[in-house]
Formats: structure tokens, C-alpha cells, sequence
């Protein structure tokens, strides 16, 4: 389900919310053979000593899981110069949830369900991934050229640019976009250039500090 809404020309905000079931997912079990705490089950052992094995891992479709999410787009288009500049906020809240009751477990695996299906696996769905990503991008085209500025900033381990700044940003430039619109259409044009500017050198000075950091954080991932 999704609303699009255009306050002025140019200017659109869309919002869109969903589900999503899947049944039977696949997955990879834990290390089947040793119970919850390390313990060899002599059940297991017997099982997989023909094939000269202590453990076993496989696929399976094993999980129910859902999903709930919300994407949010902001997008304005403006005239620049000689060329034109697209300002697009894009912002996702996204999260998964595995169902406790595990399906199509073998025989052989009743009262292993702890190991089938360990909390290590479970939090490559649940928690391995973000619950916030944003993106804020200025695209500026002229002639056959295009130009893309992505802010990034570092968040746990992966570049995400933190929300609080994101939002902070797109205000700055939405609200830049709508005076330059308005002050062009009073006929001052000089004055609607200068106001995009500002706006400009109040977002790099806002994210200044983030590339700082990025370029950092390449530096150490290569010795440099």
C-alpha cells in the first residue's frame, strides 16, 4: 500500500508499507551431532559414522518468516544554471521475524531444534541487518553530463549516514529547493541562485565531517 502526495510542482513525497510471508524458507541448519552445550548425541554420532562424519550441516526448508516495512521518498526537481538538480531523500525501517515453531524437521532431529536452528542462525535474519538505511543523493545533469553526490557515513561496520543527519540534510534542501522556486518565480533570479548556494555550503559543511570519516575508514581497510 503506498500514498503519493505533491505539495508543489516538482515536490513529490511517497510512503509505502508491506508484508511479506514466506513460507517454508530455506535455510542452513547449525552443526548437527552435539547438542546445545557440546555434548555428542550418540543418536547423531550413529547416524553420520557411516558417511566418517561427526558433524553434518545442510539445507532445508525449514522457517516461516515476515517481514514489516516502510519506504519513504522524497524527491524535488529544480532548474540550476544551465542544467538541472534532483535532490532524493530515500529512507527504509525494515524488520524480520522468524517464527518459533520450526517446520519439516526430520525424526532424527526431534529435541535438537536448539542446534537445527540455533540462535546463531536465527540472528543472520533478524539482526544481521540494519533496521534503518537512508540515502540522500544531489544529481546534477547539464548537457550529456551527469553529476552524483552520495553523503556516506560509517555506521556498525557498513556506511550508512547516521538518521538525525539525513533528515537534517533533506530539510536543508527541500526547504533550499521550494525559496529558490518562489523567489524565481517573483522574478529574482540572482537572489533564488544565491539562496541555492547557501543551501549547498550548509549541506557540505553537514556532511564535511562524514567523508572525513569515510576516507579514514578506507584508509585503514587498505594500510594506506
Amino acid at each position: 500500500m503506498g500514498i503519493v502526495y505533491c505539495p508543489i510542482k516538482n515536490l513529490h513525497f511517497t510512503i509505502a508499507a508491506y508484508q511479506i510471508k514466506i513460507d517454508n524458507r530455506i535455510i542452513i541448519t547449525g552443526n548437527l551431532g552435539n547438542d546445545a552445550v557440546g555434548d555428542a548425541v550418540p543418536e547423531l554420532q550413529t547416524l553420520f559414522a557411516p558417511s566418517g562424519v561427526q558433524t553434518a550441516r545442510f539445507f532445508t526448508n525449514a522457517i516461516t518468516t515476515k517481514t514489516n516495512g516502510i519506504d519513504f521518498v522524497a524527491d524535488y526537481d529544480m532548474l540550476l544554471g544551465d542544467g538541472k538538480l534532483n535532490i532524493s531523500l530515500l529512507y527504509n525501517y525494515n524488520k524480520n521475524k522468524v517464527a518459533d515453531k520450526l517446520n519439516n524437521v526430520p525424526t532424527a532431529f526431534i529435541g535438537q531444534e536448539d542446534v537445527y536452528y540455533g540462535p546463531q542462525e536465527r540472528s543472520l535474519i533478524e539482526t544481521n541487518t540494519p533496521n534503518h538505511k537512508g540515502t540522500l543523493s544531489f544529481n546534477y545533469g547539464i548537457n550529456k553530463f551527469n553529476f552524483l553526490l552520495l553523503p556516506l557515513g560509517k555506521k556498525e561496520r557498513m556506511f550508512f549516514m547516521d538518521i538525525n543527519l539525513l533528515f537534517k540534510i533533506a530539510a536543508v534542501g527541500i526547504l533550499a529547493a521550494v525559496l529558490h522556486q518562489v523567489l524565481v518565480r517573483a522574478g529574482r533570479e540572482d537572489q533564488a541562485m544565491m539562496t541555492t548556494l547557501a543551501g549547498l555550503v550548509i549541506v557540505l559543511s553537514m556532511v564535511i565531517q562524514q567523508i572525513s570519516s569515510l576516507f579514514n575508514t578506507v584508509r585503514t581497510l587498505f594500510d594506506l
